[in-house]
C-alpha cells in the first residue's frame, strides 16, 4: 500500500479533473483519468469498476477540407459524454470520502484543535 501522501496527490488530481471536465471527453482526457486510476491501482486499490469502458465511446464525425486542392475528408473522433464520465469519477471520489480519505487538506482550525488537545494531555 502506498503512503497517504501519494493517495492524497492522486485524489487531488482526480478532483482537478472533475472540476474541469469538458462536455465531451476525448481519448486523451480518458487516458489522463485512467493514468490516475493506474496510480491508485499501484497503491493497492482495486479500481477496475471505475474505468471507462470502450463501449461508452461514441463516434463524432469530423470533416476537413484541404486548402491546397479543395479535397474533403471525413473521419471519426471517439468521445465520451460528460454525464457518463461523472458517474464514474463521482463514485470513485465518494468511495474515498466514505473510507475516511478526504480530497484536499484539513482545515487549520481542526489542526490547531488537535495540537491543543495533545498539549492538554501532557
Amino acid at each position: 500500500m502506498a503512503d497517504d501522501g501519494t493517495v492524497k496527490r492522486v485524489l487531488a488530481a482526480l478532483d482537478a479533473i472533475r472540476s474541469n471536465v469538458p462536455e465531451r471527453l476525448d481519448e486523451r482526457d480518458v487516458a489522463q483519468y485512467h493514468g490516475e486510476l493506474d496510480r491508485l491501482e499501484s497503491a493497492g486499490y482495486d479500481v477496475q469498476e471505475w474505468r471507462i469502458p470502450e463501449s461508452w465511446f461514441e463516434k463524432q464525425s469530423v470533416k476537413s477540407q484541404s486548402y491546397i486542392d479543395s479535397s474533403r475528408k471525413s473521419y471519426y473522433r471517439p468521445f465520451v459524454y460528460q454525464y457518463r464520465f461523472l458517474t464514474k469519477i463521482d463514485a470513485l471520489l465518494g468511495f474515498f470520502q466514505i473510507e475516511g480519505k478526504k480530497v484536499g487538506f484539513e482545515a487549520p482550525a481542526k489542526q490547531a484543535a488537535a495540537v491543543k488537545s495533545e498539549k492538554g494531555s501532557e
